[in-house]
């Protein structure tokens, strides 16, 4: 494994570890926390995936390989290598793989754009008049943030992106691509949130 490798994993997980901290902090200030919450699924869902799927099975496949398939010093060096391999690949950190990890590299960006966003901005009150304009006249109190626009537009930008996700493993499991992806598209499709899974008993 290359020194380029290892940071590579080591700023996913770093990246993946932040989100939640940094969205469960800004928690409190959102009027509307259906975005905050589909991000955090997201963030959550990459999280349980590399750390069940990823790092677990893999360091469990190589203790049996040790205790199965070692008898010499090559032997360790050769599980040693196809462990760090199954690292790699299940990473998305692969060269195959490199599209996949683009696109999971953008959707973790857009959380921490849309964390920032919304922590740089400010939120005010105001009111809201019949015709369902904002002010500071009579009507109903609500609060406005300075940079509503761009947290919308961050928010249809990660929807995108995880949806296009959604869409490319899938399909790289229907090819048996990855069978462990499985947990990771049943995790992040939770209450059929991106695609309604048909029921032949309904309907």
């Amino acid at each position: 494994m290359s020194l380029g490798h290892v940071g590579g994993l080591l700023v996913l997980m770093h990246v993946v570890v932040l989100c939640p901290i940094a969205l469960h902090v800004t928690s409190l200030c959102v009027s509307n926390p259906a975005c905050r919450h589909e991000m955090q699924h997201f963030v959550q869902s990459v999280e349980g995936y590399l750390c069940n799927q990823v790092i677990q099975v893999s360091w469990r496949e190589f203790q049996l390989d040790l205790a199965e398939e070692v008898d010499d010093l090559d032997q360790l060096m050769y599980c040693h290598s196809e462990y760090l391999r199954k690292l790699l690949f299940r990473s998305f950190l692969s060269q195959k793989a490199a599209s996949v990890m683009k696109i999971v590299a953008e959707v973790l960006t857009t959380v921490l754009r849309f964390h920032t966003q919304l922590s740089s901005g400010q939120w005010q009150y105001g009111s809201r008049s019949a015709d369902g304009d904002t002010g500071d006249g009579d009507g109903d109190v609500v609060m406005t943030h300075s940079h509503f626009d761009a947290l919308r537009s961050t928010h249809a930008s990660f929807k995108k992106y995880s949806g296009f996700l959604f869409n490319v493993v899938s399909k790289m499991v229907e090819r048996g691509y990855q069978n462990h992806l499985e947990e990771f598209l049943l995790c992040l499709n939770f209450n059929n949130f991106y695609k309604p899974i048909s029921n032949p008993n309904v309907g």
